[in-house]
Formats: structure tokens, C-alpha cells, sequence
């Protein structure tokens, strides 16, 4: 069975960005959390298909083998962004930056931070 939801668009009055409010059911239904990460289809008939994207989260570890000492971390609005660099497989010096939707993802990267050997 297929159900279906009618939401409406809200104007954020501060930045003009639209907002979409999901219904607490539609939520649950979906197995989705605030924070999560939605892909948006449009189905060319008007309407669209949202699907939750797994793990979206990058890692340090995609683009360096070594790390600095020191990163810096860096917070917005919406999330927060990590800098750290290092070397990369190459052993050229490279920098990578990753932004992180909540204070869990966060940490994660931090975590992995301190888990790869050091320059």
C-alpha cells in the first residue's frame, strides 16, 4: 500500500529560503530523523519522491592517509565544518574539509582524526 502526503511550502522570513515541514507520521513511516539526508526525484508529473540517502557522511580518511596535529572546527547555523590536513595517498600534502549536520557526525570525524597516524 502506498500512502501518500500533501505538504505545503513555509517562507523563512529571515533568509527567504522555503521550508518543508514532514508530518511526525510521514517521519516515522520512513524510518527518518531531523538531520537526515533526503535525495529529491522529480517524477515529471508533477509531484516528487524523496528518498533518504545512507550514508552520505565523507571521511577523512576518502582524501588523507596522515593528518596534522591540529584541525580546526568551525560552526554555523546549520552544522559545522572540520579542516585538517595531511598527506594523501601519494604523500603529497592535501587538505580536506568536511561539513557535519549534526554534533554526532561531528564527533565521528573527530574520532577518525585521532585514529590515522600522524605527519
Amino acid at each position: 500500500m502506498t500512502t501518500h502526503w500533501t505538504v505545503n511550502t513555509e517562507e523563512d522570513p529571515d533568509t527567504g529560503d522555503l521550508l518543508l515541514t514532514l508530518p511526525d507520521d510521514l517521519m516515522l513511516q520512513a524510518g527518518w530523523s531531523t538531520g537526515d539526508v533526503v535525495e529529491w526525484t522529480d517524477l515529471k508529473d508533477g509531484s516528487w519522491q524523496l528518498t533518504k540517502k545512507e550514508n552520505t557522511m565523507a571521511k577523512i580518511s576518502d582524501k588523507l592517509t596522515k593528518v596534522n596535529d591540529n584541525f580546526t572546527v568551525n560552526m554555523y547555523d546549520n552544522g559545522f565544518m572540520v579542516e585538517i590536513g595531511g598527506r594523501d595517498s601519494e604523500d603529497d600534502w592535501a587538505s580536506s574539509k568536511i561539513l557535519c549536520n549534526t554534533l554526532d557526525e561531528l564527533i565521528a570525524v573527530i574520532t577518525e582524526a585521532t585514529t590515522l597516524t600522524r605527519e
